[in-house]
């Protein structure tokens, strides 16, 4: 026989414990079990590089993988339903609501900032005096330069009885213009007197028979270079530089050696070999094959088809970490050569195979920096037969001391081909001034470093700026940031460039979190004590009329 009052049988369930989705997207274990995978998945890819070896996944990546995003979802929508059909729409559930709605807003945040974070960096490259030593047996070689900045000095010696000194005394721009021309003193020997020159930019002056000085300047900055994708670039010799393209290369890997069969095995500096590792995303258990490519991103081979190449190109391997210039040269059919046999091949019969850096000597967290890529270019159409072999070394800035890999193509043509990072364009445009360092006492480590530039948004006057450490500027829709510096302290500086997606809704998510809580275990308990001593009044209240009866009936 039930016990519970006719007004209980009579009342019907809550819609959330009727319809089994709800029930279940309600349940507190639920959302808990959730919660817990979140956590485990961004505790093993934050700790664990193996793991995100493994799955050639940077952390970004692992952080904006459609696993992640699916599980933060359904997590989203057991929050919205809780907090919809469970918690309590009253002064006393003002907490949990506070809270949930708070998780929400940070869990939006943190999708918007994942989804579509991207950063890079730019180099800047300083204005400068260069002094130029110029002759037949030399030819011209730069023999020494100087910040074009007033009070700056260069001191060198051609001979030992003709030491040079060239100061800057003037600089022609100043604050948000950049460097036009310089007055410059120069003083060569002893006894010479001192020559002063005035020297408009990008122009030469020779101050004695194959001795000039130069106030170069660079052109301003209209792009960056995106940290996350990797890039083919190639140009057709003899088109001006504008002609160059960029091609993304989508999946490839990160951390591990991997290439085709080829016919020969990498080796490191110490002659060890280094095999590849699986080149396709599946796992072998036993004699199955379990493809993976569902949830792993890399792939190889990869293809790249351009159409203006008269050949199509495919990557075929990947090594995260060469030695520079230490290589083994095998003939396209995988066999060693000896360098005292290099003049019985022709080139293209040739294959240089870069060496890796011993497992045991590798520094981890250098991104794509000692990389290198192998490309198969393979001809089209009625070239169809040709193919030819190379591998690239990755190059982070490809418009700056670039070393392109030449290769002739099957119709004639000559090409250009260089392994660098995806191309994004800022929007407007900078132009460098300077870079200046402050040490620590002893000058044995930096304290700071400090970026001056010049920001030039279209249909805005141009505007002086600078970022250091802890200290960004916004320009647009990009915050840019100190990210490297010159070993010289001076000629070039490297400006991060990032978008701050997302930062204010998780900002504000954690703010609404933590008063939530507040509420829940400081107001809340409050508002329970004021109502059960107003629900005990009423009671107390009749004894104590009595009382007071008493005492005057007595008292009369």
């Amino acid at each position: 026989m039930s016990t519970r009052p006719d007004s209980d049988l009579a009342s019907p369930l809550p819609i959330w414990r009727r319809d089994p989705i709800l029930r279940l997207l309600t349940s507190i274990w639920f959302g808990i079990g959730l919660l817990v995978v979140i956590l485990v998945y961004a505790s093993v890819v934050s700790a664990l590089p193996q793991v995100r070896g493994a799955l050639e996944m940077s952390e970004m990546e692992a952080f904006s993988h459609w696993f992640f995003v699916a599980v933060v979802a359904a997590f989203t929508v057991s929050l919205v339903a809780a907090t919809v059909f469970r918690c309590r729409w009253n002064l006393l559930g003002l907490g949990a609501i506070i809270v949930h709605v708070g998780l929400l807003v940070l869990t939006v945040g943190s999708a918007w900032y994942f989804g579509t974070k991207i950063e890079g960096d730019t180099l800047l490259l300083s204005p400068r005096v260069e002094i130029v030593a110029e002759g037949p047996m030399v030819g011209r070689q730069r023999i020494g330069q100087l910040l074009a900045e007033r009070g700056q000095t260069w001191h060198g010696d051609l001979s030992p009885a003709d030491p040079v000194e060239v100061r800057v005394l003037a600089v022609d721009g100043e604050g948000a213009q950049p460097v036009r021309g310089v007055t410059l003193a120069v003083a060569i020997g002893t006894a010479a007197p001192q020559q002063q020159l005035d020297l408009p930019a990008n122009t030469a002056a020779e101050v004695r028979p194959g001795l000039l000085v130069q106030l170069r300047t660079f052109a301003p900055v209209v792009s960056f270079y995106d940290d996350r994708i990797p890039a083919l670039y190639f140009q057709r010799v003899s088109t001006p530089a504008t002609a160059r393209r960029c091609a993304p290369i989508l999946g490839l890997p990160w951390y591990r050696e991997r290439y085709t069969d080829d016919g020969y095995v990498v080796r490191d500096t110490a002659g060890r070999a280094v095999p590849s590792k699986r080149t396709a995303p599946a796992i072998g258990l036993g004699p199955l094959r379990l493809p993976t490519g569902w949830f792993e991103r890399w792939r190889l081979p990869i293809a790249i088809t351009q159409d203006e190449l008269p050949f199509d190109v495919s990557v075929t391997g990947y090594l995260p970490y060469i030695a520079a210039g230490d290589s083994d040269l095998y003939t396209t059919d995988g066999q060693a050569v000896a360098r005292g046999d290099i003049g019985r091949f022709a080139a293209e019969q040739l294959v240089a195979v870069p060496r890796v850096v011993p497992l045991e000597m590798r520094r981890p967290s250098q991104g794509r920096g000692q990389s290198a890529i192998r490309v198969r270019l393979t001809g089209k159409n009625e070239h169809a037969g040709w193919t030819m072999t190379r591998w690239l070394p990755f190059q982070s800035y490809p418009d700056i001391d670039a070393q392109p890999l030449r290769v002739a193509g099957p119709d004639g043509s000559t090409w250009e081909l260089l392994f660098s990072r995806y191309v994004r364009e800022l929007g407007f445009a900078l132009t460098g001034r300077r870079l200046a360092v402050t040490f620590f006492p002893g000058k044995n480590a930096v304290e700071s470093w400090r970026s001056d530039f010049i920001v030039q948004v279209p249909g805005q006057p141009p505007e002086a700026a600078a970022v250091h450490t802890n200290h960004t500027f916004t320009a647009g829709r990009w915050t840019l940031f100190q990210s490297n510096a010159a070993g010289d302290h001076w000629s070039w500086t490297g400006l991060g460039v990032g978008n701050r997606t997302g930062i204010t809704p998780m900002t504000l998510g954690s703010i609404l979190v933590t008063l939530g809580c507040l509420y829940a275990f400081y107001v809340k308990p409050l508002i329970l004590r004021s109502r059960w001593a107003r629900s005990a009044a009423p009671e107390t209240a009749p004894a104590r009329t009595g009382a007071v009866t008493d005492m005057v009936g007595s008292s009369s």
